[in-house]
């Protein structure tokens, strides 16, 4: 499931309590908030055909929320969302994919997680094309900031071309339940591909949400 199906998604459960759904995973409890609340997300944005327009809703709400300060001193937790940035190259638009990311210590642990479900995307916000693939990433968390980065191999499903995509991932915990707690995370997307087709990816943003 792209941003864009995503988000969607999420616009069709605001009406229901809990109700919270990225990278195609239900979320339950806190993480919901994000729906339940959602003071900074227009939500007919939601439903916008504009790939753009979706994956900037949800990352500006999250971002507009207060910075954790203090992290766990042990524990692990998995984090879903997304990334968008401006594709150029032998492909153009506006480049998503979906996140799924665990940190195995919250305590200066490890990072590992799996980017996939890409899609690019218009200036009209209509879908140019989608890729198969998926690329595998590893980082760690050091204090309140995550990195995470990986390159694999993706494939253009319009034309078959394959691309060697590297992403990789800059960001800090984002407190969205206001309890003190990294229970999301937004930052800076940076990426390239080479290969079948050649792109660079700028202006590149992430959000992740914690499931619990």
């Amino acid at each position: 499931m792209n941003i864009l199906q995503i988000t969607a998604a999420l616009a069709a459960c605001t009406a229901m309590s809990g109700c919270a759904i990225f990278g195609g995973q239900a979320i339950s409890g806190q993480g919901a908030e994000l729906l339940d609340s959602s003071p900074g997300v227009d939500v007919s944005r939601l439903d916008d055909p504009a790939g753009e327009a979706d994956f900037q809703a949800a990352y500006q709400f999250i971002q507009g929320q207060d910075a954790t300060t203090n992290m766990p001193n042990s524990g692990s937790a998995t984090y879903l969302g997304g990334f968008g940035a401006d594709a150029t190259g032998d492909v153009n638009g506006f480049m998503t994919g979906a996140l799924s990311m665990t940190v195995n210590n919250l305590n200066n642990g490890t990072v590992t997680g799996t980017a996939d479900e890409f899609a690019l995307y218009n200036g009209d916000g209509s879908l140019n094309r989608d890729f198969s693939g998926e690329v595998f990433l590893n980082g760690g968390v050091t204090g309140t900031a995550i990195t995470a980065a990986g390159t694999d191999n993706i494939r253009d499903n319009s034309t078959g071309q394959e691309s060697d995509a590297t992403l990789t991932l800059n960001g800090a915990f984002r407190d969205v339940t206001r309890q003190g707690r990294a229970s999301a995370a937004t930052g800076t997307a940076t990426g390239s591909g080479t290969g079948g087709f050649d792109f660079a990816l700028s202006d590149g943003k992430f959000f992740l949400v914690g499931q619990d």
